[in-house]
């Protein structure tokens, strides 16, 4: 499934899916509730939070949502999820992609794998990249991928 550009054409972004039924986005056997795997999302545009949330939890995730980096951080202390959605392309109110990479990198402790959208940086913790619009699958088989191969 390839996600559609912005009605505005200016810039690729992710939108809701309008005749996309959530049944058909399983790429693989959702797991036991108590055995899902936690996704933090720290993007703005809630478009894209929308449609990323609906994708992971039709294909067995658990995901929690933040709009920028200053509030994606203390998600991230909080809730200590698997893997890490990065829109690094976020206005800088509130912190931007490169905010909350240098801020994270400076925890203590075995950080969760990033993957950025939308652009690319390099960091220590950055395991991948995707460009926007990107298809479901391929999202969804680089979380696999990376989650199968831990650390």
């Amino acid at each position: 499934m390839r996600l559609p550009l912005s009605p505005e054409g200016d810039s690729p972004r992710l939108t809701t899916f309008m005749d996309y039924q959530l049944s058909h986005q399983l790429e693989y056997p959702a797991p036991a509730l108590d055995q899902r795997r936690r996704a933090l999302l720290i993007v703005e545009d809630p478009m894209a939070q929308n449609t990323l949330c609906s994708i992971l939890a039709a294909n067995g995730y658990m995901a929690q949502r933040s709009d920028s980096a200053k509030a994606g951080l203390a998600l991230y202390q909080t809730w200590q999820p698997d893997i890490i959605l990065l829109d690094v392309q976020m206005p800088p109110i509130g912190g931007s992609g490169e905010t909350f990479l240098t801020a994270y990198s400076k925890l203590p402790g075995i950080h969760p794998r990033v993957i950025i959208l939308n652009g690319s940086l390099e960091a220590p913790s950055v395991a991948e990249w995707l460009d926007k619009p990107f298809e479901a699958r391929w999202l969804l088989r680089l979380i696999k991928r990376l989650l199968e191969n831990v650390y």
